[in-house]
């Protein structure tokens, strides 16, 4: 019997004091390659007067045994 990996997705949110900083950190997870699958990147306005979000999704499998 075979059995199929569990997959997990995570949310993730990372704060920046830039546009700029944001932009260089986006770049970084769409240009590496991650031992994760990154999905779904967007550009939030942050809670706070001059911060700026960047919120993604984190995949991952893991063979269950």
């Amino acid at each position: 019997m075979s059995t199929l990996p569990a997959v997990f997705k995570y949310q993730a949110i990372e704060t920046f004091h830039s546009p700029t900083e944001r932009t260089a950190r986006r770049w970084e997870l769409l240009s590496k390659k991650h031992k994760y699958n990154i999905q779904n990147i967007n550009d939030k306005p942050g809670f706070e007067s001059g911060s700026y979000l960047l919120e993604y999704e984190i995949w991952t499998q893991q063979s269950s045994s």
